[in-house]
């Protein structure tokens, strides 16, 4: 990792005495409720042919340490790689160990995705990390903004590129922002890299199944500034009506890297708001995940994208 980063702890959480089993048995992917048609993502890229570590029961070793599989988690720095960053504001350092378990399992999750409705190819990504700002959650809305509060993900980003994680020829930032409320973005660069970030409101509703957690304002007059005119706590109790809450929030964080992936909604392809389309990709439809899927010009996309690879046997 770069040197000088804030960093608080890593997906395995060495620096704490842990090893965490990040890579999810069949079992326990069927308990959180990912399923497809009656069957688990494990079982849907099984069929597929894909027989990866993730059905290991456990990834520690006996000294503690960590055993990263191959392929999957990527420990080079040459490849092109993802690497998940959970940000933490300065109101939000009591969540780092949440936070970054919650992050490890989805990201590990979104890789099954991709592999069991990509033809076996899937991201490359690093282990999660937690990285400590230097700052509350309302100053990185509001700081250089002329008090319009929209500078989020851009302050996020520059504090990031100062403790060393830039989003450069070979790296995509996959970030969960704590405080980041409903903001949710991703794009490419034209050096190969790029940025997908998502804040923690629907992280909270997901986890929890209500709205408790969110705060009531993440900067002064939400409202007045939202489009819909209305706070992320306020949309809150829409997200959790379908029930899918938690798998939506998963497919979020799948669509907003697609878009780092260069992978468009469905109107990038020339298809028209309405078309059945829109219901079988989770570009369009993340409400669905992971019964959703990709599409045919979704999966062109991929193809030769230098952040996947194969995990065929």
């Amino acid at each position: 990792m770069p040197a000088g980063a804030s960093v608080t702890l890593y997906e395995h959480d060495n620096y704490r005495g842990r090893c965490l089993n990040i890579l999810k048995t069949t079992s326990d992917i069927s308990a959180s409720s990912l399923h497809v048609d009656g069957a688990s993502l494990a079982d849907e890229a099984s069929s597929v042919g894909i027989y990866a570590d993730w059905a290991i029961p456990s990834m520690c070793l006996p000294d503690g340490t960590f055993n990263s599989p191959p392929v999957i988690i990527d420990t080079t720095t040459k490849l092109s790689t993802v690497v998940p960053i959970v940000f933490l504001p300065t109101d939000y350092y009591q969540n780092d160990d949440e936070m970054v378990q919650w992050f490890a399992s989805t990201a590990t999750n979104a890789q099954i995705f991709y592999a069991a409705k990509n033809g076996g190819n899937t991201f490359r990504r690093f282990l999660v990390v937690g990285v400590r700002g230097e700052h509350n959650g309302e100053w990185y809305w509001c700081n250089g903004t002329n008090n319009k509060c929209d500078g989020f993900g851009g302050n996020v980003l520059k504090e990031l590129a100062t403790k060393g994680y830039t989003d450069g020829t070979n790296r995509i930032l996959w970030i969960l922002a704590m405080g980041g409320g409903a903001f949710a973005g991703g794009t490419p660069n034209e050096l190969g890299g790029g940025y997908a970030i998502i804040g923690d409101a629907g992280v909270f509703a997901g986890i929890d199944g209500n709205c408790q957690r969110l705060k009531d304002e993440y900067f002064p007059n939400e409202a007045y500034y939202a489009d819909d005119k209305s706070t992320a706590k306020e949309k809150c109790p829409s997200w959790i009506e379908p029930g899918n809450i938690a798998g939506g929030i998963v497919g979020g964080f799948a669509h907003e890297l697609g878009h780092a992936f260069r992978v468009p909604h469905p109107d990038g392809y020339g298809y028209a708001e309405g078309d059945p389309v829109y219901t079988k990709t989770v570009m369009s439809n993340t409400g669905d995940y992971p019964y959703v899927g990709l599409i045919d010009e979704d999966r062109k996309r991929l193809k030769n994208n230098p952040y996947f690879t194969s995990i065929m046997p």
